[in-house]
């Protein structure tokens, strides 16, 4: 394929239509074959996936030690965290915190893990024996605190993360002493505060307790108190703009969030060198965060023609955007079960079925599942004869919760037989610290939502 900087050109198709385009890598290229400390933090942070030898290497190094806040379902966050740096690399402390040890100076990066709302460094540990507030109020005072803000910092705010109700409400009144203490010593603050034990990261950031402010992050556990600095926090700014400043979108088709679509990428150890398959695009978000990440050829197709467009529209859009971006991205309109595309691994949120509105009779949800189950198993099928040696396949499949029940499609027993391998997406440590049984599927969607998302993650078995 011809590469074409900031053009769009036709490309011809059997029985269809689409364009291709290049956009400039934010990564730019990457010798794999080095092994020294700095291109391993390099591979690292910029989402690439790594082997386990690589990351062996890495922890004989000097680390740092940092903290993430995890998103609304742990399970994929910790999934992302695990993927992107290895397992060897993250500790999970509780449904709502992990810790990273990376190399040398360098910490991780936030832009680019859709599943962590906050990341830190820890810069005190110390045990816990009994009742913590004691151990609380002694680090949360002027003396160990001071040293922690910058000389321009004039805001300060606190979060607890673990611990009882009791605890929680203690943090805000500590955290009025401290002000006392501070102003004592000479240091006048303002203290952020909430009604919540956490701080959002719409507050940090609003507050600027980034910029010229500082938030303390304590994470109890049963045995430690954790003391972490906030250095970065989700930028919802851009994920909005990303998803609803685009110039096409069609909600009733549930779009994808670009924060699922980033873990979705991550999870399935999506390479820049991989070449990337999403066969029902919709309106390109799989497509469009993967461009953003660094895949250098890419492929989307739906059988909608209306998605097709949107889709080209919207990848012209992030062509202006973000002028950095390189990458060859190929849209065609065809069916799931007819690509013709040779990739090495396929991301996609296929048809979801019908939109549920709640009172549907449980054998009109089954009837629309099976006639799902048909065209993933049709799909999986094809991509199986396409996909490279060693190829994944991350697929999403809808849980339906009606009046009188949950209606699944479990593709475990016909996914094997189609030549899959199913792969777990935790590790067996994670997996006990967060209570998942089968860590091959993995669930995404509030719990009052009428459809659900499973992951799925294979790999192809020859």
């Amino acid at each position: 394929m011809t590469k074409t900087v900031g053009k769009m050109r036709p490309t011809v198709e059997a029985n269809g239509f689409g364009f291709a385009m290049a956009y400039g890598s934010p990564m730019g290229s990457s010798d794999h074959g080095r092994n020294t400390a700095h291109h391993c933090w390099t591979i690292l942070s910029q989402g690439h996936y790594i082997g386990k030898s690589v990351i062996s290497a890495m922890l004989s190094l000097s680390m740092i030690e940092s903290f993430a806040i995890l998103g609304r379902e742990p399970e994929l966050s910790v999934a992302e965290l695990e993927a992107v740096y290895g397992t060897a690399a993250i500790t999970v402390l509780n449904p709502e915190v992990a810790l990273i040890h990376t190399p040398d100076e360098q910490g991780p990066y936030i832009d680019q893990l859709g599943g962590i709302i906050k990341l830190g460094t820890v810069v005190y540990r110390t045990p816990l024996n009994g009742d913590p507030i004691p151990v609380m109020a002694a680090t949360l005072n002027a003396s160990r605190v001071k040293p922690w803000l910058e000389p321009h910092m004039r805001d300060v705010g606190g979060s607890l993360y673990g611990g009882s109700v009791r605890l929680r409400g203690w943090l805000r009144k500590q955290m009025l002493e401290l002000k006392k203490q501070l102003k004592a010593s000479g240091r006048v603050v303002r203290i952020v505060a909430s009604r919540e034990p956490q701080l959002s990261s719409v507050t940090v950031t609003r507050q600027g307790l980034i910029t010229h402010g500082r938030e303390i992050v304590l994470i109890l556990t049963p045995t430690e108190l954790i003391v972490g600095l906030t250095t970065a926090v989700q930028d919802y700014r851009a994920y909005t703009v990303r998803d609803r400043g685009r110039p096409s979108a069609d909600p009733r088709r549930g779009m994808i969030p670009p924060k699922l679509a980033q873990m979705m990428l991550h999870i399935a150890h999506v390479r820049p060198t991989d070449v990337l398959l999403d066969p029902f695009c919709g309106v390109g978000t799989i497509l469009q965060e993967a461009a953003i990440l660094g895949v250098r050829q890419m492929h989307g197709s739906d059988l909608d023609q209306a998605a097709v467009r949107a889709t080209q529209e919207n990848m012209r859009w992030l062509f202006k955007e973000f002028t950095n971006l390189q990458s060859d991205v190929e849209i065609t309109q065809r069916d799931a079960r007819q690509v013709s595309i040779r990739p090495s691994v396929i991301v996609t949120e296929p048809d979801l079925g019908v939109p549920m509105h709640g009172h549907e009779p449980m054998s009109f949800v089954t009837r629309e599942a099976e006639r799902l189950e048909k065209l993933y198993l049709e799909s999986l099928s094809r991509w199986h004869a396409l996909l490279t040696p060693g190829g994944r396949v991350l697929l999403l499949v809808p849980a339906f919760q009606t009046k009188d029940g949950e209606v699944r499609i479990d593709l475990a027993s016909r996914s094997a037989q189609l030549g899959y391998n199913a792969q777990p997406m935790l590790s067996m440590p994670a997996a006990k610290m967060l209570e998942i049984k089968d860590s091959t599927r993995l669930e995404y969607g509030r719990d009052d939502a009428r459809v659900r998302r499973v992951l799925h993650l294979w790999e192809k078995r020859d």
